[in-house]
């Protein structure tokens, strides 16, 4: 095996010990919590895998954990990049299983508690665990330890303000040093991961991730999402994924200005959180905009198009001829992943706030396929200018295949 698997250090032991028994003080609420969740039908079907974990396992395999919508959409691709049997767990699964996009051997991951995570690691009996993006689930990996299973972290994104948080909290730097080996995209992450504890020889350059693949056949996904935006095959179409409010109110000042001499452009947007307490519409209806809505049908004349449902962005992709994603004009905040747009040749745009994916941006702004605004004149010219030719991207994304290289035997 490639991965050493480094011993539990007497510290990081009492520390997670604190961390049971404050988990077993604040159970009251967690139980409440979880009462509330299956009276709203959260858990149905699937209760019993998440809380004692996959009954069914494949000895020896490699086992990918993640959490998110973008973490599990790389563990998919990671899967594929992979040599021997892989298998996934991800916390979202029903969402991919509603989607009809769920693989096969991809399981529903268990609860965030000790026995879930032991009984998990007894049925599955993995060679390596590879948590996307970040130690995920402290049970898991702790036992993981104890069981001599080696753990890999990859595609782990850590900025400074990411890093402050993670010291401010009783195991946030305990998840790094849980890693027996972490996947950097960038130079600059290797020192914030020694402030966590890290050791330098544990830590491999990768590069950041650029071209993917497709997880489906492309023009079986773009012919489906022409005809779910009824949309004419010469007009234009800009996607604003995964957007804060105060992002929504520069993209839309810019759209308009568009419009003005582009008036057939369509423009999808994909709020962050639906569920934000003022609701997803909030900045258009304060606006006063004319909209249609994923969930309610879209007609050929609709050029403000609400995407209100869970999972669907990295499709609409493929209809776009220009993307905002990655960075954002809120102040402090990291912006969102560039992955799953990358499946697609579209141009770049994004705001100054870019420092999560700082790696990733700077590639594509040093390609011209990124342009980086500051304000809505420069968004709605950047967009003026992509939509004058369409981009064939040529990315050669290495990241993966030396994460490959990491876990072969």
């Amino acid at each position: 095996m490639v991965l050493e698997v480094q011993r539990l250090r007497p510290l990081d032991a009492l520390l997670y010990l604190a961390e049971a028994g404050l988990f077993v003080l604040a159970s009251p609420l967690h139980l409440r919590n979880l009462f509330v969740r299956l009276r709203e039908g959260r858990y149905r079907g699937i209760f019993a895998q998440r809380l004692w974990g996959p009954s069914e396992g494949d000895p020896g395999s490699t086992l990918l954990i993640a959490s998110g919508i973008g973490e599990t959409h790389q563990a998919i691709l990671l899967k594929a990049a992979l040599p021997g049997k892989v298998k996934i767990l991800s916390q979202l699964s029903r969402t991919f299983k509603d989607l009809g996009d769920m693989p096969g051997n991809m399981s529903y991951a268990p609860f965030k508690w000790p026995v879930g995570a032991i009984l998990t690691l007894k049925r599955q009996r993995p060679n390596q665990l590879v948590f996307v993006g970040v130690v995920s689930d402290i049970h898991l990996a702790i036992w993981a330890k104890v069981l001599g299973i080696p753990i890999l972290l990859i595609h782990t994104n850590l900025n400074n303000r990411r890093l402050e948080k993670r010291e401010a909290r009783l195991l946030g730097k305990l998840r790094f040093r849980m890693a027996d080996r972490i996947a950097v995209r960038s130079e600059d992450q290797i020192e914030r991961l020694i402030r966590t504890g890290v050791a330098i020889e544990r830590i491999s350059l990768v590069g950041p991730q650029l071209r993917l693949g497709h997880t489906k056949a492309p023009d079986a996904i773009r012919s489906k999402w022409q005809a779910i935006l009824a949309a004419d095959n010469n007009a234009p179409v800009i996607v604003a994924g995964s957007t804060h409010p105060h992002d929504e109110e520069v993209v839309l000042d810019a759209i308009a200005k568009l419009w003005k001499d582009r008036p057939e452009v369509r423009l999808v947007l994909a709020p962050r959180r639906l569920d934000r307490p003022e609701g997803p519409t909030s900045v258009l209806d304060r606006l006063g905009l004319g909209y249609a809505m994923r969930s309610k049908g879209i007609g050929p004349n609709d050029r403000l198009i609400l995407l209100d449902s869970v999972g669907e962005l990295s499709e609409v992709y493929s209809v776009a001829s220009v993307v905002f994603v990655g960075g954002t004009f809120v102040p402090k905040n990291g912006g969102h992943s560039f992955a799953e747009a990358l499946e697609w040749d579209v141009w770049f745009t994004c705001g100054p706030g870019y420092g999560h994916q700082a790696a990733t941006a700077n590639e594509l702004a040093s390609r011209g396929l990124l342009q980086i605004c500051h304000s809505s004149d420069e968004l709605a010219e950047a967009w003026r200018q992509q939509l004058v030719r369409r981009p064939k991207i040529d990315l050669m994304d290495q990241s993966m295949a030396k994460i490959a290289a990491l876990l072969k035997d």
